[in-house]
């Protein structure tokens, strides 16, 4: 109790009050919950120390603390946020009601500035929120993210991997969505799937079919990644499409793995033939998918 009061007495101090607070939450919460709410709101220039503050006021779980941290976060200010620091706010938001930080971050879709967009998506793969993947799903479908002039690569990496972090094999809405952007019209929104599936090594027999139809794509960067996804997959139809590519590029090598990679029985007599290849990547890639693959067949080659 006398530490907390001194400490107290420390909080309006410009040189050792940033550290003071910290520690009088730790030492005294009730009697830290007036100032922190008040440096939660009214400290502008205080904003790293703010961050610190969330990861703090998260632990302890205080509603009292969820609106002034969705302000926060709603702010420019925190455009100058380390990642350790953004990244408190946002599981704090998380930790103190889920369910309405959710909504905070799926709001944020809407927004005409990309900056917001970027870390609302990000936000939404911080604290998990599988329950916002349909509305995450309806922007990415739209096709508004790859619109915008400013930084619109940087949303879509950071679109992909928040899909991929969420996306789940069990969920059959979400295998449903994937294969029916597959077919989208749009070659960004077919390329963003190839990759979150890439990622993610999802495979149902449906998601195999679509994506072996887009070996057949209008688009030459589309045909060659679905054979990437395709070996991940390990189906015997990425065979042929990779060997033309590790024959076309002068340095092949870095796609022999993906030989490695297929697991499909249908494969056997191709990877067989190619055991002898005069390119010794390819002889090996071969080899180790055919004893992934385990047909006694491949033993005498």
């Amino acid at each position: 109790k006398e530490a907390a009061g001194f400490l107290l007495e420390m909080v309006g101090s410009e040189e050792f009050g940033k550290h003071a607070l910290p520690a009088l939450a730790e030492a005294n919460f009730e009697q830290a919950v007036k100032p922190m709410l008040e440096a939660l709101t009214k400290r502008k220039k205080e904003v790293r120390n703010r961050g610190k503050l969330a990861i703090i006021v998260g632990n302890k779980k205080d509603i009292r603390f969820f609106q002034p941290l969705r302000n926060l976060y709603l702010s420019p200010e925190t455009y100058n946020l380390g990642d350790v620091e953004l990244r408190g706010i946002i599981k704090a938001l998380g930790q103190i009601h889920r369910k309405r930080a959710g909504a905070v971050f799926l709001e944020g879709l809407t927004a005409a500035d990309n900056n917001i967009r970027a870390k609302s998506i990000t936000s939404l793969k911080v604290i998990n929120f599988r329950e916002g993947f349909d509305t995450l799903s309806r922007f990415f479908l739209s096709g508004s993210w790859k619109n915008q002039r400013y930084d619109a690569g940087h949303l879509r990496d950071t679109l992909i991997d928040t899909m991929s972090s969420l996306c789940s094999e069990n969920n059959p809405a979400v295998t449903e969505l994937l294969e029916k952007a597959l077919r989208n019209k749009d070659k960004s929104i077919r390329s963003v799937v190839l990759e979150i599936l890439f990622r993610t090594k999802l495979k149902t027999p449906s998601l195999i079919e679509a994506v072996a139809k887009l070996l057949k794509d209008n688009v030459p960067r589309i045909r060659s990644r679905a054979a990437f996804v395709l070996a991940v997959m390990g189906d015997a139809r990425s065979f042929v499409p990779l060997m033309e590519q590790i024959k076309a590029e002068k340095n092949g090598r870095h796609l022999t793995h993906f030989l490695s990679l297929i697991r499909d029985p249908r494969a056997i007599d191709n990877l067989i033939k190619i055991l002898e290849d005069n390119n010794k990547d390819i002889s090996r890639a071969a080899a180790m998918a055919l004893s992934k693959i385990g047909n006694t067949r491949a033993v005498e080659p």
